[in-house]
Order: structure tokens, then sequence, then C-alpha cells
């Protein structure tokens, strides 16, 4: 960042009430930070067999964060729904990522790790709520990190899990060097 939204970022508690409310309508990826959102897509034919009607709905997809427990936003959901008499089933849910401690190990050694391949890039830790195959790990491991060590423009970000996600072919060298540095740097005591 540069410029007034350097300044801005850099001065959070001035800042922080207006940017909470600001941020959500000025960008989709701000609004999953801050709070729950709702995405309606249609079923997938596997949704569409535990669906009420035939096959006949919507899906609503919420994504929260670790302030707003799964459980609590279906309520309000469902309530919502009902109150404009729409009938909502539950198919299935699962808690949001917990914030990994940036104070603990795992965020050192991947902030260290990007300074040290990156030396462009600060680190700055953002939570990841989409359901990436890391999810697999919690519970087994004490911080799940999610990170791409790529460089991409708004125009890729914007393209995930769209038709044409794409990606510079530049940025798998540096890819290559970080998972390489990586695994070079992991110390558990199994690999010695």
């Amino acid at each position: 960042m540069n410029g007034a939204m350097k300044f801005v970022f850099n001065n959070l508690g001035l800042f922080k009430k207006i940017l909470i409310k600001l941020l959500p309508k000025v960008n989709k990826t701000a609004a999953t930070i801050l709070g729950p959102t709702v995405t309606f897509t249609n079923p997938s034919d596997k949704e569409a067999s535990k669906l009420p009607f035939d096959g006949y709905g919507a899906i609503a997809r919420i994504s929260t964060n670790s302030d707003n427990p799964i459980d609590e936003v279906v309520k309000e959901f469902t309530e919502y729904a009902q109150s404009r008499g729409v009938k909502v089933t539950e198919l299935t849910k699962r808690e949001a990522p917990k914030d990994v401690p940036l104070d603990g190990k795992g965020y050192k050694f991947t902030a260290e790790l990007v300074q040290d391949v990156f030396p462009d890039v600060t680190p700055a830790p953002y939570n990841i709520l989409g359901g990436t195959d890391a999810r697999h790990f919690i519970g087994y491991a004490e911080n799940v990190i999610r990170f791409a060590p790529i460089y991409m423009n708004n125009q890729q970000f914007g393209s995930f899990h769209r038709t044409d996600e794409n990606l510079n072919i530049s940025s798998l060298e540096g890819a290559v060097k970080f998972y390489r540095e990586a695994i070079l740097r992991f110390d558990t005591g199994v690999l010695k």
C-alpha cells in the first residue's frame, strides 16, 4: 500500500470503526473477513437429492469467521428466512478456522520464510475462510496456515474456482523456491 491507504492502515486505532463499516461495501473479500456472508448458488446433483422439494431450491453458502460461531449464524439466517416464509434445510456445516497465533512457531516460521524468499513482500495475516484442503488438518496440527507463495493480480485473484482460473507462469519460480526452502528448514525430528 502507499499514499492515503498506507496512512489509514498504519493508524488503525483512528480509522477502525469506519473501516469496519466501509470495507465490506468496497471489497467482497473484506466482507468475509469482518463478518458472516451468504452466497446463493444452484444445488449440485448431490445437494439436490437432499432438498425437501424434489431438488428445487437454492443453496445458501454461509461463510463466517472465528468471531461468529456457525451455529449462531445459521440460527439467525434460518429465523430471518422463516420470517419471510422460506423453508430452510441444513445440509452441512463446519466452524471457521481458528486464528493462528501471530507469536506462535507456525506463523513466525512462515513469515520469516516469506521475507527470505520474497524480500519485497511484507507478511500480513489474513484469515482464509474457504473450504481449502487445509481444513482436514484442523484438530491434528497446532497451526493450520493457508498460504500460496505466488504473485497474482486482482484478475487472477478473482478467477479462483471459476472458468479460466489462471496464474502467471513466472510466479511458479518463486513458489518452487518457497516450498524447497520450507522443506529444507522444517525440522520435526521425523525427517532427520
